[in-house]
Formats: C-alpha cells, structure tokens, sequence
C-alpha cells in the first residue's frame, strides 16, 4: 500500500526559499554588474562630474535608494522572468525618451509655442529680447492680448486705426472713471461721425514689448474691442506680415 504524499501545512519550506534567494541573489548581481558597467562609461564620457560634494552627496543617496529598492530580488518568492524583463524594456525607452527630449529641448520649445500660437491666437509668442509673432484668427484679424497699466485687455490691430482707441468698457476695467471724461477728440469711422476722450496710459506692454506714457482715446461709444492703430505700430522699431503671422519688434 502506498504511502499517502505528506501535505502537511508544516512541511518544511526552506529548500524553496533557498532556491529563490539563490535566483534572486543571481538577478541582483547581474543588475549590479550591468548598472557599474553604466556608471563607468557615464564617467567616462562626463569626467569631472562629481568633482563637488553635493554631487558626491546626491550620487550616494542615489546608489543607497537603488540598493534599497533592487534589494527585494534577493527575498522575492518567486521571479517572473518574462515581468522582469518587460519592466526594464518600459523603464529603458522612458530613459530614452527623457533623453531625447533632453537633446531637442530647444525644438520641443519652438514646436510648443507654435502649437500655442494656433490654439490662442491673441496670446503673443516670444521670440528672444523685445519680438513676438503673432497668429491671424479664425476672423483674418490680429488679435493681441496687453497689458494697459497692469490691466489685462484684448485687443484689435489695426492698420486703418490712427491711434490707440480703449472701448468704455476696458477703460473701466482699469480703473479709469468713465463721469469725467471729457469727449471732445471727434474722428470719422465706418459706422459715422464718433466721439472720445484723450487719455494716457502709465504702461502699455504686448508681451516683453513696453511703452510708457502712451497716448490713447477711449470711445464714448460701446465697441466691441479695444484697438491697437498705426500710433501704436509706428513705435515699433519695425513689423511685418507673413502670411499669417504678424512679427512685432520692439
């Protein structure tokens, strides 16, 4: 008669564990080794790069979180070979990927800003010191977000415009009080004969583009937006259109 096959829960479970320290010991050496073997070609090719004590510093915090976390192979009850390798291919190609965007950082950033550009087009985009593009709208106008004495307005250029012009409602959102103008400036328009009040403005700045004391008028009629006019063009150092960009320079 057969013995029957001992199931007991108490059996001994060691010889197992054994056999997964001993693997995971195997994976974890081979880490290690693969990891000195990077570490090495990165000094290498970076000389000098702990030459100061807080890089020292932060390279041994980093050896010692690496040591800590990688150190669970060596008591994992059991490796899935097809997982581990999975993981590492994933965390390779975000290595790469972080590194690539690295190396093209400058062309990320002029491909981010023309996609800003085309999502908001009254939102300028700057490029270096004093110029910025700006993006034609859905209505073939320009259209420019400012600062009118810290105030945020919307405006409109216009090239058949003299000067700057504030809509009744824009002049009040910073803080200009509307009783006590005085409407004695009268203009032509395509809509009739229109009144408005001289103003000056403390600053008014398109993105890195200011100016100071800026003469403007504000419309005693409502508008549908405020305006930037030829006043406001001619103090450029120069413009230009393309196609669908504006390029201001201050």
């Amino acid at each position: 008669m057969e013995k029957p096959e001992n199931k007991s829960p108490w059996r001994d479970p060691l010889p197992r564990k054994r056999a997964d320290f001993h693997v995971g010991m195997a994976v974890w050496l081979l880490l290690a080794v693969a990891a000195g073997v990077g570490l090495w070609g990165l000094f290498s090719y970076f000389p000098g790069s702990l030459g100061s004590q807080d890089n020292q510093m932060s390279f041994v915090h980093g050896i010692a979180l690496l040591a800590l976390i990688s150190s669970g192979l060596l008591f994992s009850r059991r490796i899935e070979f097809n997982n581990v390798g999975r993981n590492i291919a994933i965390w390779i190609g975000v290595a790469f990927v972080l590194i690539l965007g690295y190396s093209y950082q400058e062309e990320i950033g002029v491909a981010a800003v023309r996609v800003k550009s085309e999502l908001l087009p009254g939102q300028p985009s700057v490029h270096g010191e004093g110029v910025i593009t700006l993006t034609k709208g859905s209505d073939r106008h320009f259209h420019v977000t400012g600062l009118a004495n810290g105030s945020r307005i919307n405006f409109l250029i216009d090239t058949g415009a003299t000067g700057i012009a504030l809509s009744p409602a824009d002049a009040s959102r910073i803080g200009i009080d509307l009783s006590r103008l005085e409407y004695t400036r009268i203009f032509e328009t395509a809509n009739g004969r229109g009144r408005g009040a001289p103003w000056r403005l403390d600053t008014l700045s398109i993105g890195p583009i200011e100016f100071r004391d800026v003469a403007v008028t504000i419309n005693q009629a409502d508008m549908n937006g405020s305006l930037l006019g030829m006043s406001f063009l001619d103090r450029l150092g120069s413009y230009e259109v393309l196609g669908r960009k504006m390029i201001l320079r201050q």
